[in-house]
């Protein structure tokens, strides 16, 4: 039977949920030069190290640029921790925050042996204009950047990731930070397994599944094209994070993915829901 699960808004701090809005730019008074001048000072100390053959050649400069502004320059420090052990106050791991066009992306990891690491969001921007830098603009790699501040075990990956993602509909300003209640609530774990509908017998995660926040807006629906193909909830959980950037964040419409699984079986859409909505395909239960 296809099942549904419920986001609950993901809470930083007190009781108020974490909206990281898409509309972050550089301040007036920040021009580039300004930008380049004081990214020098950080670099001394930010360990930049450029990878094509792990991180992408030739990434998407400009889209770069405006993911390196997604970043909040907050300097509260939070403490990141991969999912599921993430409680209370720590952020879940992955997270992930990509430019306009969804081919550029920042991605915080916890390196070395440590279960989790401290940083600010003030210092995963300074790594990304680091990265921006030296390995885009410099070196036309893609790349990671360690020794970015708090205890120094988080670090930060520029990649390149290209979605086909179809944007179309409507969605409300006042919802889309629903999304982000449900980016943090989902699985999104490496290991592989076999989608598919329950009437397939090689089936290990059935679909459809229907993720909603608990907040009324961001719906997230997984489908199978009828046939079980293999996949992670990592790949699934990426292209929720490109349509919810892209399609939600940035144009304030519903959209898909396809092509999702090693055959490409796999597809997903994100619609607004309002209190009471019932999914288009009847056979998915609301709790």
């Amino acid at each position: 039977m296809a099942y549904t699960v419920l986001a609950t808004p993901f809470a930083v701090s007190g009781t108020q949920p974490l909206i990281l809005s898409s509309s972050f730019s550089a301040p007036d008074s920040l021009g580039n030069q300004s930008i380049k001048l004081f990214n020098a000072s950080a670099e001394n100390d930010i360990g930049v190290h450029c990878d094509g053959g792990t991180y992408g050649f030739s990434p998407n400069v400009a889209d770069c640029e405006t993911g390196q502004y997604q970043i909040p320059g907050d300097t509260e420090v939070f403490q990141f921790v991969e999912r599921p052990n993430a409680a209370g106050n720590d952020l879940p791991l992955p997270f992930r925050l990509l430019g306009d066009q969804g081919h550029c992306y920042f991605q915080p990891v916890v390196i070395g042996d440590h279960a989790s690491g401290r940083a600010s969001f003030a210092n995963l921007r300074l790594a990304a204009l680091a990265l921006v830098d030296k390995c885009a603009i410099e070196s036309a790699k893609g790349g990671i950047a360690t020794n970015i501040g708090g205890d120094n075990n988080v670090a930060v990956i520029m990649s390149e990731y290209k979605p086909q993602v179809q944007c179309r509909g409507s969605f409300s300003a006042s919802a889309t930070g629903t999304c982000n209640d449900i980016l943090f609530a989902m699985k999104a774990d490496r290991d592989l397994y076999t989608f598919g509908p329950a009437s397939d017998p090689a089936t290990e995660e059935e679909l459809p599944v229907y993720i909603r926040s608990m907040v009324t807006g961001c719906s997230v629906q997984i489908f199978s094209t009828g046939t079980a193909d293999t996949s992670s909830w990592y790949e699934i959980w990426e292209a929720v994070t490109a349509v919810s950037n892209i399609c939600v964040q940035n144009q304030l419409k519903g959209g898909s993915l396809r092509g999702i699984g090693q055959n490409g079986k796999i597809f997903l859409t994100i619609k607004e829901v309002f209190e009471n909505a019932v999914p288009i395909n009847g056979s998915l239960d609301i709790v």
